[in-house]
């Protein structure tokens, strides 16, 4: 048999452990790299005891044992315990250690170009020095170093696996039943597993655009995820220990500590609806590029669970599911925000800001129209010809509310303001026994639509006083801080600018100083 030295590369990065009785049934994830995960098995109880596997850092409090009605657990002894895992080999070096007193051919660089062949009975390879000692027909013996081994030949079957010591957790369950078979549950919830939602925007018209979300799933602790249901947690739960482990996880005393950490069936398409075909540029295929799917969800107090059905999830693999592509409406909008750059109170004089051009960002407003919030998670922008617009973040966007996707910076809408002193009061107020005088200042926000089309845009100016009066509709309140004696405020305007057109915008506000 021909084994190549890359098809053992290849092998080597599969291991496979024993297997646990308690099989995973349901995995359900959060954004933050923990998971929470049932196993449920059946053990077979001897003298009112049997022995499970248990995971090797479990969460604080997360950790619990379920048995089927009539058996109780009583109580659980945790140790430490020695398995021994199968796997294959990684490598020519294990191939070798594995398949001693067999017959080989070996072919071999003599020099870089000169690749020669050695045949016979292998007695002995050491693993620390690479030397390979093999015994040839003709009774003479050759030493030689593996490093230079291209390929193996054998005569026989090789050994592919090699048995390896697997140190693991180990619970000694305690039932109040003397013997037979018990089905029990586990649950549990660890960190090495986590989701990332990412989301896809084609724009489908003037008011109405596709978003898509698909889930990228890593799984870098569990061996054993098969035909497993798969839950998406999206929400943000508080876990007061956060990444404390339970003291079952260790050998030693536990201190328990206060750390906080923010919250990190079949697939179900729901109103599977053709919207548009757009032909393929090659000519070989048409690409459906606009259709909705569903991934049915529930509801529970203040999260929200996509159940993605059974997936196999390997450990050390990475593996992405569909959850859902829905119409929602948009707003193309633009949008400006003006800070206090006069700050009259902390300066004292008007500074002068109306050659200070402000930035104007070019965006999406979405409207949530779905059944489900929106999580965050970063989003890709495509025009209605599927061409690359923008990459944003979209950001948790409950059922019902609105957010924000940023396109660019846009160049060709101008903003300015400038402010100046209409009045002065002095001795108008008296706080804490001091005399504050009133300044009123009048603000004007100049705007130029340089584009051909018509725009919205909606402008967002902040103040460290007290805004009395403002055009256009301007609708202003106080914050509810202050700076000062100033409380913070701010005005927003909702305006539609034609194209090529120019717009100015006022505001007055009082000041104490």
């Amino acid at each position: 048999m021909k084994i190549s030295f890359s098809i053992v590369l290849i092998l080597g990065f599969i291991v496979v452990f024993a297997q646990n009785p308690l099989k995973p049934v349901e995995l359900n994830i959060f954004k933050n790299g923990t998971y929470f995960i049932q196993r449920e098995g059946t053990v077979t109880v001897k003298d009112n005891e049997s022995s499970i596997q248990v995971p090797p850092s479990p969460l604080l409090s997360t950790f619990w044992l379920t048995c089927e009605k009539g058996a109780n657990v009583e109580q659980i002894r945790f140790f430490t315990d020695t398995l021994k895992k199968e796997r294959p080999v990684t490598g020519i070096s294990e191939l070798l250690k594995q398949n001693v007193g067999k017959t080989i051919t070996l072919n071999y660089h003599y020099t870089a170009e000169d690749i020669r062949t050695v045949s016979g009975k292998l007695l002995l390879y050491d693993m620390k020095s690479g030397l390979i000692n093999m015994q040839k027909a003709d009774g003479g013996f050759a030493v030689m170093n593996s490093a230079y081994v291209k390929e193996i030949h054998f005569n026989q079957a090789p050994s592919m696996k090699l048995k390896s010591d697997s140190i693991v957790r180990r619970g000694l369950v305690h039932f109040n039943k003397n013997s037979g078979q018990v089905m029990l549950r586990m649950t549990y919830m660890q960190a090495g597993i986590q989701w990332t939602p990412l989301y896809n925007i084609k724009v489908l018209s003037e008011s109405e655009l596709q978003l898509e979300l698909k889930a990228t799933v890593e799984n870098f602790m569990e061996d054993d995820i098969k035909n497993t249901k798969l839950v998406l947690t999206v929400g943000s739960p508080n876990f007061y220990y956060g990444s404390q482990l339970d003291p079952i996880a260790t050998n030693y005393l536990s201190s328990i500590t206060s750390s906080i950490f923010p919250g990190r069936s079949s697939n179900a398409y729901d109103n599977f609806q053709m919207i548009a075909e757009s032909g393929s540029s090659s000519g070989l295929a048409d690409f459906n590029d606009y259709y909705n799917y569903n991934t049915t969800g529930t509801k529970s107090n203040d999260l929200y669970f996509y159940n993605c059905g059974l997936v196999d999830l390997p450990k050390n693999s990475k593996t992405t599911v569909m959850i859902f592509s829905k119409n929602i409406p948009y707003k193309d909008i633009y949008e400006v925000s003006i800070n206090d750059g006069v700050n009259y109170q902390s300066n004292r004089y008007v500074v002068q800001t109306d050659n200070n051009r402000q930035e104007v960002i070019h965006s999406y407003r979405l409207t949530n129209t779905t059944d489900q919030p929106f999580t965050t998670g970063p989003v890709f922008v495509l025009d209605k010809n599927l061409m690359p617009l923008a990459q944003d973040q979209l950001k948790y966007t409950a059922i019902k509310g609105e957010n924000s996707v940023q396109l660019a910076r846009s160049s060709d809408i101008i903003v300015k303001y400038s402010e100046e002193e209409i009045a002065r009061e002095e001795n108008s107020k008296t706080i804490n026994k001091r005399k504050y005088t009133k300044v009123t200042i009048k603000g004007e926000i100049f705007i130029e639509n340089l584009q051909a089309k018509d725009i919205n845009l909606q402008v967002d100016k902040t103040v460290h006083a007290e805004i009395i009066k403002s055009s256009d509709e301007g609708a202003f309140k106080k914050i509810g801080s202050y700076y000062g004696v100033n409380p913070i405020s701010e005005i927003k305007w909702d305006i539609n600018i034609k194209g090529g057109a120019k717009k100015t915008l006022s505001y007055t506000y009082d000041v104490l100083i």
